[in-house]
Parts: C-alpha cells; sequence; structure tokens
C-alpha cells in the first residue's frame, strides 16, 4: 500500500531509526491528533511478525523477511522512499481518509463520534440479520432439557444411501432402534437453510422422496446451504457438529469415510477423519467403508488424535465385515469402558 517492499531484514532495518519516532512523523505532517492515536494503536495491534517495522519495545522475529513479507504482503509495505511516500499519502486528503477508515475498523468507532461516512462502517452500524438458530423436535428439545440420552442419526445415508422408499423405512426403523434401548434419537438435516435436530416423519419423508436432490453438508457445505436456504442433508462431518452445537453427546452411523485407495497421491481424505479429531462427539459406527485405504485411514485418525476403540474384537471392522486385517489399536468390552 505504501510502495514496493524490499526484501530482506536489511531492506526493512533501513528505515528502522525513521520509523522508531513513527507517533512524531503525523504531527509533522499536520494529521489531527485523533487520528494519529488511531494510528498508533492501529500498528501496536498488529502482530510484530505481521508489521514490516516495529514500535519501540516490540521484539523483532528471526523469520522477519519471510514471515512479514507473506503475512502483511498488501496491507502494509514498507519501501526505499518511505518517508517521501508517506508525506504524499498524508498529504492527501484521501490518503488520510483510508488510514483513518483502517484503524476505524480495527479500533471502532471513538467514543463520542456516533456516525461516520465511511460506507462499511455504516453496513457495520445497522441491525445484524439475526442468528439462525437450530431447530429442534419437541422430542428431542424435552430430552435434551431433562437429561434423557439423546443419539444423533445422519441424513445423507437418506438422500443418497439408498432409493425410495426403502430409505424412509430404514431411517424410521432406525430410529425405532434407537427408542427400543432407552434414547432418543435425533436425526439431523438441513431444510429450507435451517438445521433441525430431530426431524418428524414428514421432514424425514422430503429428505427420501427428492432423494440426490438434496445437497450433501459437510463442514464445509454449511455456509453455503444455510446462507442460501437450500436442503441438506448432513454427512458424518456434518451431523457431528450440529449435534456438537446442540449439546448431544453421542452419533450412531454406519460406515465412516477415509483416506480412498491412492490418497497418498491424490489428497482424498474424506472431512469425517478431520472433523473427528476437532468435534467432541462419540461415533458409534461400523468402522470405514470397505472401499477405502483401511491401513492409511488408521495412520490418519492416530495424527488427528482421535482413539479409535473397538468394541468386544481386535480387529478393526470394514463396513459390512468385522475383518479389515488391521489390528484394532484399542478394544473395550463393556459400555463402562
Amino acid at each position: 500500500m505504501l510502495g514496493e517492499h524490499r526484501q530482506g531484514p536489511m531492506g526493512a532495518s533501513a528505515h528502522y531509526s525513521k520509523l522508531q519516532k513513527f507517533n512524531c512523523i503525523p504531527a509533522q505532517l499536520g494529521v489531527p491528533a485523533q487520528t494519529r492515536c488511531w494510528l498508533s494503536k492501529f500498528y501496536r495491534a498488529l502482530p510484530a511478525c505481521c508489521s514490516f517495522w516495529r514500535l519501540p519495545g516490540q521484539r523483532l522475529p528471526g523469520s522477519f523477511q519471510h514471515t512479514a513479507s507473506h503475512s502483511a504482503s498488501g496491507l502494509i509495505k514498507a519501501s526505499s522512499g518511505y518517508s517521501s511516500l508517506l508525506h504524499a499519502r498524508m498529504a492527501d486528503s484521501r490518503g488520510h481518509n483510508r488510514l483513518a477508515t483502517i484503524a476505524r475498523h480495527i479500533l471502532g468507532v471513538p467514543s463520542g463520534q456516533t456516525e461516520t461516512t465511511c460506507p462499511h462502517c455504516k453496513i457495520c452500524q445497522k441491525e445484524s440479520p439475526s442468528k439462525i438458530e437450530s431447530k429442534f423436535s419437541p422430542e428431542v428439545r424435552d430430552a435434551l432439557q431433562q437429561g434423557k440420552p439423546v443419539v444423533a442419526l445422519e441424513s445423507t445415508i437418506i438422500s443418497h444411501g439408498m432409493p425410495y422408499p426403502q430409505n424412509l423405512q430404514t431411517a424410521l426403523e432406525v430410529e425405532a432402534v434407537v427408542r427400543q434401548h432407552g434414547a432418543v434419537p435425533a436425526t439431523i438435516a438441513i431444510i429450507g437453510g435451517q438445521p433441525c435436530i430431530g426431524c418428524d416423519k414428514e421432514q424425514l419423508e422430503y429428505i427420501a422422496q427428492r432423494g440426490t436432490a438434496v445437497r450433501k453438508v459437510s463442514r464445509r457445505d454449511m455456509p453455503l446451504v444455510v446462507g442460501n436456504s437450500l436442503d441438506g442433508a448432513t454427512t458424518v462431518s456434518g451431523t457431528m457438529l450440529l449435534a456438537a452445537r446442540a449439546g448431544i453427546k453421542v452419533f450412531v452411523t454406519g460406515g465412516i469415510g477415509g483416506v480412498h485407495r491412492g490418497g497418498h497421491v491424490s489428497m482424498d481424505v474424506s472431512a469425517d477423519l478431520t472433523e473427528l479429531g476437532r468435534t467432541p462427539v462419540a461415533v458409534v459406527c461400523a468402522g470405514a467403508k470397505s472401499v477405502l485405504d483401511i491401513p492409511r485411514t488408521l495412520e490418519y485418525l492416530e495424527t488427528q488424535g482421535v482413539c479409535v476403540a473397538v468394541y468386544g474384537a481386535d480387529e478393526f471392522p470394514a463396513f459390512f465385515s468385522q475383518h479389515s486385517g488391521c489390528k484394532a489399536p484399542c478394544r473395550v468390552d463393556t459400555p463402562q469402558q
């Protein structure tokens, strides 16, 4: 913004002696005291590695020339003609307004000032749209409030797993099994842009009939589907995210995604594995899908710090098979374990 960047630590330190007195430079150029205060706070707010210079007392990082050139490029750049460029910018009212606007966005509108000429600030000051909340079914809401066990279920298997009406029948049967064991099922989906925590029969039938016309939604797709009021069937990743936000701690599914065969070359790795490492939800499943590279999937889960425990067996399952040829990282034999 202020000129060309000079590579290397010497290029930045060449002006260090001048910039040590940064607070004095704007005063010499006739900049109002309030703006000088904004600018001073603005540069102090920047991390040391994101600025091409430092204020007195700030430590210069060892990787200064590399980190700064990549982190702050396009925001603030040191230049050989810094003094002249700064003088030209500050003398120009447009340059002054730009700097004041940057400070305003970072620090907010100063006390005593209620209006701003910046169109972006005006937008920010307007009443923000209401936060999109998840819609809970009465059964799930009551169960969570009363501390009853709730089990989250995904909806992608309904929309993409099998044709209608078998998909609807399967979804209802799975919910019935959960109820038989004393828990409340919460099938999660997005309908009209609103996350639904617990779908009733009408909603399940709607997703089942639309089938693959409903978009599969993982964490990546959540902003698009919610923001555009679309319908979405949640994957393992998407279901875990919404379940955690709803306060549901257990999620049951069929098989999780994993590292695809040849994934070490194609980098085709399911977002399910990353979500398992970042979202505090226990996932009960039949292992990874058998078409995947299961050894590499287990390696990736280890990298993500995921505890993989197999119930009552020493071998990691492969979806519809109990045998994958891979030893289970951990074995448990009771629910208490």
